[in-house]
């Protein structure tokens, strides 16, 4: 459903009005030094899991159990720990799950998935984690969820690098399940991986291809029909496990390798990928370099840290607007590191631990970048039927509630309300109403600033604008229908605040 020009105009009137909030920057720390470490976000929590230490004796490199878990809302951290010690580990959401897949010590792979279940209790309970296996032992997976399902793609197997994708699907049945797991295939063998969904779709950008050397390819897997495509990266690159972001309808896959003889030589190609328009642009860095942590929060893109050419990390941090389209004055983080895995939630952006050197990794960093790009405000549905009562049809955002940068898209059910429907619609007002009127209580004021219309049993789809200033808007909103024969029903109000998470 499209949404008409009016709604946007208005909110962008809003927009103006509001004032700009300032970004903010803390520092924390992990409970334990570490570079490739896996991140992965549920609610306000976000989970740093595994990772690898310092070189050990005979030239391994010792990976850890520790799974450091910071709440975004309290400031608080936790600890717990994955099964077994092991770094370069997959980490992915579903549900109320959180899964760890995969990793090792850079020799040896496991295939050990570990699962967190909120469901069953705090991350501190034994109870509440479970392992299950992959398909096959591998390290340096990429993964991402898309709709009920997560997979695990590619990586590096004892006997290469793979094609292999391990895929979860939530509605079949548990992770304990065998017949919810199944595989299936990259179109080619690669590891360092970009990975994330987008509207529905999953996509898999560039790599590492061995006897190759690097790839433009994007895999691309659809939710919705279980396919895939391909299409390519403007530059052939391997680009890192941390390397890619969403915000709004769009992906940003940030940096790489392009090619790794001495002298290395690193990219500073942003490839950005419409999900709307199914294209591709760019953006250009400052800095070529690899191994770039990007984040999405706020309405911005950060680009935080990396590995230039034949130097150590870098503390730069670029950050891109997605609503004004330009670049605003860049950041430094607390330390300059490479590989620092990042989590987004509760309107903030974590970058957690890395590598300060050129070796992967020489030493590691326990050093943990917070940034608060808009003042925290939780946004809000509420329903609300009126004097007398409409009928409880206009449901809340089917996935996202009213969220700075996101997709608010509620949706009109026509189980018991006017099910010979033809055209649906949604009234916005600035202020709540409840007036009685021969087609049901009018509950957004008698003339509403915008009405969004389209197809009957059909999410809508009001785009917030990627602007701080309006978190914390209320705003009135009321569904209608319209059948055949010309009559039209009022369904219930929702008040919402528009909200950072």
């Amino acid at each position: 459903m499209r949404l008409l020009p009016p709604s946007v105009a208005a909110l962008g009137l809003l927009l103006l009005l509001a004032p700009q909030a300032p970004a903010q920057w803390t520092s924390s720390g992990l409970s334990v030094d570490r570079a490739a470490v896996a991140s992965a976000a549920l609610g306000d929590l976000i989970f740093f899991g595994g990772g690898l230490l310092d070189w050990s004796g005979g030239g391994h490199i010792v990976g850890s159990d520790v799974v450091d878990i910071y709440d975004a809302a309290t400031g608080a951290w936790s600890v717990a720990q994955l099964s077994s010690a092991r770094g370069e580990v997959a980490a992915t959401t579903v549900g109320q799950l959180v899964f760890f897949a995969g990793g090792g010590n850079v020799v040896l792979s496991s295939d050990v998935v570990d699962i967190y279940d909120a469901s069953v209790g705090p991350p501190s309970s034994p109870a509440a984690w479970s392992t299950v296996q992959l398909s096959k032992a591998r390290s340096g997976i990429s993964a991402v969820t898309v709709g009920d399902r997560a997979l695990f793609a590619g990586g590096r197997a004892e006997d290469g690098v793979t094609t292999l994708v391990d895929v979860y699907d939530s509605s079949v049945g548990p992770p304990s399940d065998a017949a919810a797991w199944s595989t299936t295939d990259l179109s080619s063998a690669r590891q360092g991986i970009a990975a994330v969904s987008v509207d529905g779709v999953a996509l898999f950008a560039g790599g590492r291809v061995p006897g190759v050397g690097f790839s433009a390819t994007v895999d691309i897997y659809d939710g919705a029909t279980g396919t895939w495509s391909t299409q390519s990266l403007s530059q052939a690159r391997s680009l890192g496990l941390h390397a890619a972001a969403r915000v709004g309808h769009r992906a940003y896959f940030a940096g790489g390798v392009v090619s790794a003889f001495m002298p290395a030589i690193m990219s500073s190609v942003v490839d950005v990928y419409d999900a709307q328009s199914d294209s591709w642009s760019t953006l250009t860095l400052v800095l070529p370099r690899d191994s770039i942590s990007v984040a999405g929060v706020g309405g911005r893109v950060l680009f935080a840290g990396g590995l230039p050419a034949n130097a150590g990390g870098t503390d730069l941090v670029e950050i891109y607007d997605v609503g004004s389209e330009s670049w605003l004055w860049p950041a430094q983080l607390s330390e300059r590191r490479h590989e620092a895995a990042r989590g987004v939630a509760h309107g903030r952006a974590v970058f957690a631990g890395g590598s300060p050197g050129p070796q992967v990794p020489a030493t590691a960093s326990d050093a943990v970048d917070i940034y608060t790009p808009c003042t925290p405000v939780g946004a809000l549905e509420t329903v609300r039927l009126g004097t007398p009562p409409n009928p409880a049809a206009l449901l809340p955002g089917t996935t996202s509630a009213p969220v700075v940068a996101e997709t608010w898209d509620p949706v009109i059910d026509h189980s018991s309300f006017l099910p010979g429907a033809v055209l649906d619609f949604v009234a916005i007002g600035l202020t709540p109403s409840d007036v009685p009127s021969p087609l049901g209580t009018l509950l957004c004021g008698a003339a509403p600033i915008s009405i969004v219309t389209g197809a009957p049993g059909e999410p809508f789809g009001f785009e917030i604008p990627a602007d701080c200033g309006l978190a914390g808007t209320v705003l009135c909103t009321q569904g209608g229908s319209i059948d055949a024969a010309l009559v039209v029903g009022l369904t219930n109000a929702l008040d919402i605040t528009i909200g950072t998470f």
